[in-house]
């Protein structure tokens, strides 16, 4: 776990160099008339909060120091809010200007892409990268439309959603679809193809303007479909992308010229095999889906400059991780199909979704306790075993997450029946999940409640509508293994919503280098959840962060060697962080009084580095 690691601020500060303006803007040569547009959109897998967006000017799935970027706010809308009626462009907050995407007015198309972030409907990260190409003027025309319709009223009776809808940028599963489709197939035909019940009329701009989550609301099988098929080619094509990434990890994607993610080649082959095999059932296109997006990747990354000797090329090519690829994938598509045979209520489509985000995350835990294929030669030629799954034999190393997949459809009608989605930690009921097959646990429907509500997040609805601001959190721990890291959080503003972060941090690392010794930084935070502001999303300087309040725990379940050792007989509060893809559960140091969770209030904000350092006691070790 990498939580705080300076890496992934660097690399987004290295992006802001020669940058200026909200968001970022492109250092070309544009003249001194030139003037700078907004683009605005929202990310939608569920909606997307904290993704990177930005313009992909080069092509290359990548930012380059003149491509302009923003963030997704916690509704994941860049640019400008509809819903508050917020142009972060023209803000005067230097936090809400995180969200603000401007380009230069001479540019009329390009490449919007996206990548990473939470997906607020599973409140886990959001993995792969979606596109959509925009010609920017329209969307400038559309932006005025929508701003003249003014904020959404409290009391909207559906009237402002609707002409809200056709103005609408979106960024989505569907775009990035139509941005694989080779030149002359039109969306509308390709969906067709795919079974999908097209209203007569609809064309591919109405198609990509459907909101499949927003518009969820049973009634319409078009939407539910759009839905479906959109949580299945995102899902295949993350399950994969978790693979090739992590098989990849050693390169430090993002960086010297290569792509960010194996996303793109994944969703080019998963596109090209749909569009050669119209009405065949998607499963039986693994194979061949596995070895064109082992091929593209392999392409981008020698385009790139990687030498084709490269250990990691050959690992990408090896027999080995096409295996992984296909069975994780398989799997996934296997499982899709058994969670929505039976779905009708919105809520049915949800729990669907969560049950599909189980299984990624079961596959990112089989990933963690296996490794990259070339650090692990001993698996070469593993053992297989009978099996009734459709795949015939499969490797014994898959044997527990394809046991934890069986028992998924069970936990996920609980969900649809008992539990209002966004109050449970799902990684924290996969976890339970996987650790009870592993202990071969019977898996019946007292064991579900208990995972669920052992799960359960923090409730902090409350009469107060300032939870936060005015309030910090202070927190220490130790980080993979051995390094050790204090940090202290300032959350200000005059919103209950969202408002203004200000972060000091302290990490030792191993590595001196990646070392960061009581710095400020400044940011803006945001709750997911305005009924039980119990999750926050946070972006400071190259951080962009999900904190969850998971409650409560004893002093004595406290493992803390580092900051101030914990009572035993004391309550304190009990935090997850998200982190660029890493995840770490840590515990205020403050005790949590009255149900506080360690959150107090503050009389001041730190107001330069020296003065983080004066607050963090691992200076005096550094």
């Amino acid at each position: 776990m990498t939580l705080f690691n300076p890496k992934f601020a660097a690399l987004a500060l290295g992006v802001s160099i020669g940058l200026f303006g909200c968001g970022g803007t492109e250092t070309q040569d544009s003249g001194a008339e030139d003037t700078r547009a907004t683009i605005s959109g929202r990310g939608v897998d569920g909606y997307l909060a904290n993704s990177v967006v930005w313009l992909d000017l080069k092509d290359n799935n990548l930012i380059d120091s003149f491509e302009p970027y923003a963030y997704t706010d916690a509704q994941g809308f860049f640019g400008y809010n509809p819903i508050t009626g917020v142009d972060y462009c023209a803000s005067d907050s230097t936090s809400l200007q995180n969200f603000c995407l401007q380009a230069s007015s001479s540019i009329t198309d390009a490449k919007i892409k996206m990548k990473g972030g939470i997906d607020i409907s599973t409140g886990e990260l959001f993995e792969g990268t979606l596109t959509l190409t925009a010609d920017l003027i329209d969307l400038q025309t559309l932006l005025t439309q929508l701003k003249a319709l003014g904020a959404k009223p409290a009391d909207d009776d559906g009237t402002w959603q609707t002409q809200a809808n056709e103005l609408l940028t979106l960024v989505t599963p569907l775009t990035t679809l139509a941005e694989q489709l080779p030149e002359g197939t039109d969306l509308a035909s390709f969906l067709l193809a795919l079974g999908i019940a097209v209203p007569g009329g609809v064309d591919d701009a109405d198609l990509l303007k459907v909101d499949f989550f927003g518009q969820l609301d049973g009634s319409s099988d078009y939407v539910g479909e759009l839905f479906v098929t959109s949580i299945t080619l995102q899902k295949l094509v993350a399950a994969m992308v978790l693979f090739l990434d992590n098989e990849a990890s050693s390169l430090e994607l993002g960086t010297e010229g290569l792509p960010w993610s194996s996303s793109d080649a994944v969703w080019q082959a998963v596109v090209s095999w749909l569009v050669a095999n119209p009405g065949v059932d998607l499963a039986e296109g693994i194979d061949t889906i596995v070895v064109d997006a082992v091929a593209n990747f392999v392409s981008q990354l020698t385009s790139a400059g990687v030498d084709e000797s490269n250990s990691v090329i050959q690992a990408l090519q090896s027999d080995d991780l096409d295996e992984d690829l296909a069975i994780g994938a398989g799997v996934m598509v296997e499982l899709i199909e058994e969670l929505f045979a039976d779905v009708s209520t919105t809520n049915d489509y949800i729990a669907a979704s969560l049950g599909a985000e189980m299984f990624l995350i079961e596959i990112k835990r089989f990933i963690e306790e296996n490794g990259a294929l070339y650090s692990r030669p001993a698996l070469a030629g593993r053992p297989t075993l009978q099996s009734t799954h459709w795949l015939g034999t499969i490797p014994t190393v898959w044997v527990e997450p394809i046991a934890v997949k069986k028992e998924i459809p069970p936990v996920v009608n609980v969900i649809r029946v008992n539990t209002t989605i966004p109050t449970f930690d799902l990684l924290g009921v996969t976890t339970l999940l996987g650790d009870s097959v592993r202990a071969n646990t019977v898996i019946d429907i007292p064991q579900i409640n208990y995972m669920l509500s052992s799960s359960t997040l923090a409730d902090i609805t409350t009469d107060d509508d300032s939870f936060w601001p005015g309030k910090g959190l202070n927190l220490s721990g130790v980080i993979n293994g051995n390094e050790e890291a204090q940090v202290r959080l300032y959350f200000s503003g005059d919103d209950s919503q969202n408002g203004d972060l200000t972060m000091c941090i302290t990490y030792l690392a191993n590595d001196a280098d990646d070392t960061i010794v009581g710095q400020r930084y400044e940011g803006s935070w945001s709750a997911l959840d305005s009924s039980n502001p119990n999750r926050l999303t946070m972006v400071a300087e190259g951080y962009s962060i999900q904190m969850k309040i998971m409650g409560e725990v004893s002093g004595s379940e406290v493992d803390e060697s580092v900051g101030i050792t914990p009572d035993a007989e004391s309550m304190y509060g009990k935090f997850r962080f998200t982190l660029d893809g890493d995840n770490a559960t840590w515990y205020s140091d403050d005790t949590s009084v009255d149900t506080d969770y360690g959150i107090k209030s503050y009389d001041s904000i730190p107001a330069d580095d020296a003065a983080c350092r004066a607050l963090l006691t691992l200076d005096d070790e550094a």
